[in-house]
């Protein structure tokens, strides 16, 4: 598996369950690399198909040098993973003997609904915030058509599904601290942090511009960037046309104990984020005690921070604001540190150990269905 928010969120449970369950991994698509998040050895892994999908800025390069015979050789091998991706995905469904089955996505929860057996109880993982897309809640009201439960990414999401999705179950348990520190950051440095994939949605390039106007106004401050993705090119290059080489420091994708040293060393996590279906790292800073910054536009963050008592949600992506907030935490102590206690404390109910019960509770209930139907 690949770095991101919905494949940790998928090893994580991996792990919980592993402990007292036999569980299988199928994973759609060959990774020279293995899995970026640690898989208990108690899990078997298969893949689905054997073939690697295209990565979309290759795509993209080529379609910008108009280099059509390279495109035809991705088209054409895209097309080739297209069918690999369709057929061997219904096989292994038809044939899947396990007693549950949990989907990542709404393409798989889809198949559930149209091929899985019908003693199999089929579970669907959603781990996307609608953002009022009247299309996208269609899908997944579509998709959920034949399958036993839903599981939404957050309490929000699924008090909404709640109301317009009768037939499926919705079930909540909320995402997991895989670690869960014993000290908070000490929050005496004038060090920034964000989290994620370089991809534009995660407004990393709205939250440079942010940060040079602070820069202005306080030329200590540094912001560290952690992940990898397709817009690192370019993110490099605003860095340069601002000039802040020295203030801003991309460390691509890090193994967790580097992530961890970079959370105790900073004192506020940032993020322009425009959607978020719960927001995992702000629970990861929320845990390293560090109040977290946000739009109001990712949804999902408000499940975690709490305007003006761990954190600030800015209404209306309105920048003034935000920067006004990021330079009020800066500038007093006391604040920062009144606001990281609140996030530490917050975070300690989304323990693994607390976590995991509400897991193995849920797996009961479904072990006596089971038992019924047989």
């Amino acid at each position: 598996m690949n770095a991101g928010g919905a494949e940790r969120v998928i090893a994580n449970v991996a792990n919980i369950l592993s402990c007292n369950h036999q569980i299988t991994l199928k994973v759609l698509y060959k990774n020279k690399m293995g899995s970026f998040y640690t898989i208990s050895n108690n899990i078997a892994i298969k893949y689905i198909t054997n073939v690697e999908p295209p990565l979309k800025d290759e795509i993209s390069y080529n379609i910008r040098l108009s280099n059509f015979i390279k495109l035809l050789k991705l088209y054409l091998y895209y097309i080739k993973v297209l069918i690999q991706k369709y057929l061997k995905s219904i096989l292994y469904i038809i044939k899947e003997d396990s007693d549950i089955i949990i989907s990542d996505r709404i393409f798989f929860s889809k198949l559930f609904s149209c091929f899985a057996p019908q003693k199999v109880i089929k579970i669907g993982q959603e781990h996307n915030h609608h953002n009022d897309d009247i299309r996208y809640i269609k899908k997944v009201i579509k998709a959920c058509r034949n399958i036993d439960y839903l599981m939404p990414a957050s309490q929000s999401l699924s008090d909404y599904y709640s109301k317009i999705i009768l037939k499926t179950k919705i079930k909540y348990i909320p995402h997991s601290l895989s670690y869960f520190p014993s000290n908070r950051a000490s929050l005496i440095n004038k060090q920034f942090l964000t989290v994620g994939r370089l991809v534009q949605g995660k407004g990393v390039d709205d939250l440079i511009d942010l940060f040079y106007v602070i820069t202005q106004i306080d030329n200590e401050c540094k912001l560290v960037i952690i992940g990898d993705g397709p817009d690192k090119k370019r993110l490099l290059e605003k860095v340069d046309f601002y000039k802040l080489k020295e203030h801003i420091i991309f460390t691509g994708n890090l193994d967790y104990q580097k992530v961890c040293d970079y959370y105790f060393s900073s004192s506020l996590y940032l993020s322009c984020s425009w959607t978020e279906s719960f927001g995992l790292t702000f629970l990861e800073a929320a845990s390293f005690g560090l109040p977290s910054i946000c739009y109001d536009s990712a949804q999902g963050a408000s499940e975690i921070i709490r305007d003006s008592v761990d954190g600030f949600l800015i209404p209306n992506r309105n920048q003034s604001e935000y920067i006004s907030k990021v330079l009020l935490l800066l500038n007093n102590y006391d604040l920062r540190v009144s606001f990281g206690c609140q996030a530490y404390n917050k975070a300690n109910n989304y323990t693994e150990d607390k976590v995991k019960l509400m897991w193995y509770d849920f797996i009961k209930e479904l072990e006596c269905k089971l038992n019924d139907i047989l």
